[in-house]
Order: C-alpha cells, then structure tokens, then sequence
C-alpha cells in the first residue's frame, strides 16, 4: 500500500489503536511489535533488524510476557471478536500452537502460541528462517474452523479498496429486529448488545412502540441500556422526536455509535429480522432474515423456540451481523 498499515485511518483513529483497544477487553499485557528504528517505550518491541517479519516481533514478546500463553493478532487482521478468542485459548496447544483457519489456510497471526514455542522461533531466526509457517511445521499446532460468515470479516487489508470496502461493510450499520409481543425481541437484542460491546463495537438502541411514551418506558428500555448500549431511545405514539408520524429517518441522527439497533417498526419500510411462530409475521418488506419455525421457505433463517433460546439466536444474529444488516446510508428516509 506504499505506507505503514498500522497507522492507516479507520473509524476516526487508526488501525493499530483499534486492534490495541479490543485486545485491552480481551487479555493483558498487551505488546505491540514495530519497524526499525521506530520510538520505543512501555509494550512496544521494536524490531532489531530492519527486514525481520512478524517472526521476530513473536520471538520479543514470547521472551517478555509474563504468561504461559501469547496472543497474536496482526494489525490487518479485522473482525475479530471476543468468542473467537476465547475458542482459540479453550482449545490451545501445550508447547505449540492453536491458530484461526481462514478460508482452509492456517492464520499464524491469529493464533495463541504457548510460550515453549520461542526456543524453536529462536533457533529459525538465529538461521535466517523468518517464515512462521516454517515455525508451525516444526511444533503442534491445531486449526481452528470458525463459521463460513466469519471468513468475509477475518482478511486482511491489503490494499486502499480493502480498507474501503471494510469501512463501507462494518461501520454505522443498521439493524432491525421485529415480532409480536412476548417473542423475545428484547432478550436478543440485549444478547445481540454484548456480544457486539465484547466485540470492541458499540451501539445505540432503539425501541419503537405505537404507546406513548410514558406508557411504553420500563423494563425493555432498561434491559437494553443494561446490555450496553451507548444509548437507548423510546419512540412512541406521542412523537418523543417530534410531532405527528416518526419514522425511520427520526433515528439516523441519532446513530452516535457503530451499530443502531431497532426493536421494532415493523410497518416500516426498513430491513429487517422477524421473529416467527410457525408462519411469517404480517410485516412490511424488506425481510433479510425470518427467525424461528416457519414454513415461508425463507432463504435464511434460525430453528429456534423463542424467547427460551433468545441467546442462540442473538448468538446467530451477531455471527450473520454482516449479512443481515446495511449501511445507514441505505436506510430509505421517506
């Protein structure tokens, strides 16, 4: 790309900040491998050498953490969730590897590496072997599979259009969750809500309701603020917005956060996930995704029986995230 990835822009910071930030939430200390003669200081390994790849950045932090285990992730490597490491460190390697499988490849650099493996990534720097597959061909190692969703989300940004295209895909997205009362839009939002906070992302909720306000206010709004969201906002029949009809245009202001999460609206004319109870509910298209048992041959869709596996299915929702969510700047202002 002709600079340094890490400090490419992304979200408003730049992206070694972004992925220093979310492995803060998921492990400690955290160390982060730079060039030659870049600035040094408190978690920062500066490479010896000017060429020596991610091997050696491995090799300093596997000498100088305090734990049996090393987390690695490279500063491209976007998408990565919480679950995702905690699978990996559930099912580490004594003396070897355990390493995220992308698209059939073994990803050394999202991977935890148990720390007797810096004998042998000592031994191939020491003879100009700087490859870490070559690491991984000479220890145990155990790939990992994780859902086919997550292989859009796992690449790396190689070029200026990949980071383009992940900013256009992941931030300020639109998610809308709708169905009749009592099946557990609530408790899948709430889940879908941790998830995305574990996630390192955040979100703002928002529950529609044709009640007014403060008729409508209560346990559902605390629950989602409880989840995590950086904010939750009411809109009742009385116009909390402004006067007469909202609609989903009122919201869009209101998207302080990566995610805007709808509870509700199902007479929009938004995307959406609909709840079911063995048919297809009476709502507005577009549907993305119908929830639960029905028999519309929806092209996808989550067995569940609601709200008893609410967190199976926001466990489905977060993993479909992508797919079953678009761009606020396509959410139809009318």
């Amino acid at each position: 790309m002709g600079r340094d990835k890490a400090s490419l822009p992304l979200f408003g910071g730049v992206l070694w900040e972004r992925q220093h930030d979310f492995l803060r939430t998921v492990a400690g200390p955290v160390f982060r491998s730079v060039a030659h003669g870049e600035s040094g200081g408190d978690g920062i390994l500066v490479d010896e050498s000017p060429s020596p790849g991610p091997l050696a950045g491995i090799g300093a932090a596997l000498d100088v953490m305090p734990h049996e285990w090393l987390l690695v992730l490279a500063v491209d490597v976007v998408g990565v969730t919480r679950p995702m490491v905690e699978d990996l460190y559930r099912r580490r390697v004594p003396g070897g590897v355990a390493a995220a499988r992308v698209k059939g490849e073994a990803q050394p650099l999202l991977a935890v590496w148990h720390r007797d493996v810096r004998t042998v990534v000592h031994e191939a720097l020491t003879h100009e072997r700087r490859a870490v597959r070559d690491v991984l061909s000479r220890v145990p190692v155990r790939l990992i599979d994780f859902p086919a969703a997550s292989d859009e989300i796992l690449g790396h940004l190689n070029t200026a259009e990949d980071l383009t295209d992940y900013e256009r895909r992941s931030a300020r997205r639109w998610i809308q969750v709708v169905g009749p009362s009592g099946s557990g839009k609530t408790s899948i939002l709430t889940g879908l809500i941790r998830r995305l906070q574990m996630a390192g992302e955040s979100a703002v909720a928002v529950k529609v309701s044709h009640h007014p306000v403060q008729q409508e206010a209560g346990q559902d709004t605390k629950a989602l603020a409880g989840a995590g969201a950086r904010a939750v906002w009411l809109l009742g029949s009385d116009g909390l917005f402004r006067e007469g009809p909202a609609g989903p245009a009122d919201l869009l202001p209101l998207a302080s956060a990566g995610w805007l999460v709808v509870e509700g609206g199902r007479s929009w004319p938004t995307p959406k996930v609909a709840l079911a109870r063995g048919e297809a509910p009476p709502v507005a298209p577009p549907v993305l995704a119908v929830v639960g048992p029905t028999r519309d041959g929806s092209s996808l869709h989550f067995e569940a029986t609601l709200p008893d596996e609410a967190a199976a299915v926001a466990d489905f929702l977060f993993t479909h995230r992508l797919a079953l969510s678009v761009p606020l700047s396509e959410i139809p202002r009318g």
